[in-house]
């Protein structure tokens, strides 16, 4: 699977001449003031900047130029697959990420690092963005015994908070070359990423040994480096919108389950409402339990769920994450982040709680 990453890695950022690099970034540096507004932290020194000041080729480390969209964003929900999926949902390669989106090329300088942020992709209430690490040579980088692996820590949210980070991952590894990716989501219904910012905040690189006894700390023994820098990401892109399918009659009543106290409790809920993107499906369930459910702290679930196509080719999503709020009326909504893209043009079915629902 590492190979079959790297090969995907490969194709974010090709080799390039140091000629070519100096001529690609001293034509990029013009366009500059067009960027995406960036607040510092810290003092950090932008590639362009380094590449003017310097005349040695050892900052051609991370260019982005020429880096494959798809192929990054693909390496992404395949990781993302391999790590929330059941070993009977297969990766379906091929999505084209790159109809919605935005490159966003951007670079930093550290002491020990070069940081590259490459792009972002959205629907109304899910975003990710890619981003990769190049360590210096002369680092101590590379993998110690009985430590974890690189970890960033970093917070991505909206200017006004509504979504936040739900996960991330390091999703490759390629000698000294780490890439990373940063999600973040709301399930509510009045959030909209559209017109919205994304706040990118990035704080430190660190890996450890962990703790094997209780303790505030998270590890024993640790090696951390800073970072410190905020991104503006102003989504100004085209982002997925989702298909919306309504429903009513008996037909389409459901059970949800609970697990409290190791016994399973089922609730009746009327399914009234479905809305798709390649990132993200949201159910909306009419019941009669109302806020209390959520008082109570109970965890009704809706189990895994199957996505069906026209040609017959099935989807299982296991073990996805989810947001669900509830409002007085009982009206309960599920969120749930998808572990690889999918077309809602080509669906001919949802199956959920063991009930069939036909896309129509």
């Amino acid at each position: 699977m590492k190979k079959e990453y790297n090969e995907l890695f490969n194709r974010i950022s090709p080799q390039s001449s140091n000629e070519e690099f100096l001529s690609q970034i001293l034509r990029k540096a013009e366009k500059v003031e067009k960027k995406n507004k960036i607040s510092i932290k810290k003092p950090v020194i932008a590639v362009f900047a380094a590449v003017l000041a310097l005349t040695t080729a050892t900052v051609t480390v991370g260019a982005a130029t020429g880096w494959d969209f798809n192929g990054g964003f693909d390496a992404v929900f395949k990781n993302r697959t391999e790590q929330y999926s059941s070993e009977h949902q297969a990766y379906e390669t091929g999505f084209d990420f790159a109809k919605y989106g935005k490159e966003l090329d951007q670079h930093y300088i550290f002491d020990d690092y070069t940081l590259n942020i490459y792009g972002v992709i959205a629907d109304k209430s899910t975003a990710y963005v890619m981003y990769d690490v190049v360590f210096d040579e002369d680092f101590d980088y590379k993998e110690k015994k009985n430590y974890t692996e690189w970890d960033m820590k970093a917070i991505l949210e909206t200017a006004d908070s509504a979504m936040t980070t739900n996960d991330g991952n390091l999703i490759a590894v390629d000698g000294n070359r780490f890439t990373f990716y940063k999600m973040a989501t709301s399930g509510k219904e009045n959030i909209n990423l559209v017109g919205n910012t994304l706040i990118f905040n990035l704080y430190r690189l660190e890996r450890g040994i962990e703790n094997s006894v209780e303790s505030d700390e998270l590890y024993s023994e640790s090696q951390i480096v800073d970072c410190g820098i905020t991104v503006e990401i102003p989504v100004d892109f085209p982002i997925y919108s989702p298909v919306t399918y309504s429903f009513s009659g008996d037909s389409n009543t459901f059970y949800l389950i609970d697990y409290a106290g190791g016994k399973e409790f089922y609730v009746e809920a009327m399914l009234e409402k479905i809305e798709i993107s390649p990132l993200s499906c949201e159910f909306s369930f009419m019941t009669d339990i109302g806020e209390r459910w959520a008082e109570k702290g109970d965890c009704y679930s809706l189990g895994d769920f199957v996505i069906t196509y026209n040609d017959g080719t099935e989807i299982v999503f296991t073990n996805n994450s989810y947001s669900i709020d509830v409002d007085e009326t009982g009206r309960q909504r599920y969120h749930i982040h998808l572990n690889q893209p999918i077309d809602p043009d080509r669906i001919s079915s949802v199956t959920v709680g063991g009930t069939t629902i036909a896309i129509v």
